[in-house]
């Protein structure tokens, strides 16, 4: 976890929509450069659209909660509006919500030029990745968008299934690329990503792991609201607890990314 690579893929797997139309799945990812371990998830929309701050927050905080990953020396990230989360992570040592502890080590964000795809190695293992596992899948359409592979001449393929069909698939088959030894010109000496860290772990690595909520915190955006009756407004919502009774009138800060994360859990 010393540099943390972060991303966001289409799938192209044709998938079913619950009233019938065709989509395609996202992965949102995070690829851990020494041990070639990734930690991702999927997203797909009901109708068009695409992946976006809130989304990246809840991957990289379940990330970061997690024993076998935690948090990252260094996140290598492009300049993507999905990763403006980022710029808020610095400002994370200093947390003083209490409850939360903040970052126990210095967080350092890198932000890859623009239209430079091929400089994130990510990139890499989502070739990698599509080539050798994702090409085998019904419903596959290959990587050119341009150029869409067809089962019949004027027919496209026929779509794998539902998402809900497709992530358990997905995730078996992300499940045997961590087990699989690799070839011994990827760098990792031609072992598989779970013998890489099981020898970091042998030699004495341990994850620093933050909460969810913890990682919410850390990224928020602060405002000012007056607390007015023991509740605030943002965004034409009310938010009311008991602990905000003791601040009637005043104008405290507020951490609005966290507030719009938990909501959507």
């Amino acid at each position: 976890m010393e540099l943390v690579v972060g991303d966001v893929h289409p799938i192209d797997i044709h998938l079913t929509r619950a009233e019938g139309s065709i989509c395609t799945a996202k992965l949102i990812a995070f690829l851990d450069w020494a041990t070639g371990r990734v930690w991702c998830d999927l997203i797909a929309f009901d109708k068009r659209g695409g992946v976006n701050n809130r989304d990246v927050i809840e991957v990289f905080a379940a990330m970061v909660e997690h024993p076998a990953f935690g948090l990252p020396e260094a996140l290598y990230i492009d300049s993507g509006k999905e990763f403006a989360f980022a710029t808020y992570l610095d400002a994370a040592r200093t947390l003083t919500v209490p409850g939360f502890h903040g970052l126990a080590h210095t967080l350092r964000v890198v932000n890859a030029l623009p239209y430079n795809a091929p400089a994130k190695p990510i990139e890499r293992w989502f070739g990698d990745f599509e080539s050798r596992y994702l090409s085998s899948v019904p419903g596959w359409i290959s990587g050119n968008r341009m150029n869409k592979r067809q089962e019949a001449i004027g027919r496209t393929v026929a779509p794998y299934g539902t998402f809900e069909d497709f992530v358990p698939a997905f995730f078996g088959l992300l499940k045997a690329y961590h087990s699989v030894p690799t070839g011994k010109q990827s760098g990792l000496k031609g072992l598989s990503p779970n013998a890489i860290f099981q020898q970091h772990v042998a030699t004495g690595w341990s994850a620093i792991t933050m909460s969810r909520d913890e990682v919410r915190a850390s990224v928020a955006r602060r405002v000012e609201r007056t607390v007015i009756q023991g509740a605030f407004q943002i965004r034409g919502r009310r938010w009311s607890c008991e602990e905000l009774w003791q601040y009637a009138y005043r104008r405290s800060d507020i951490r609005t990314r966290a507030i719009v994360a938990q909501q959507k859990t």
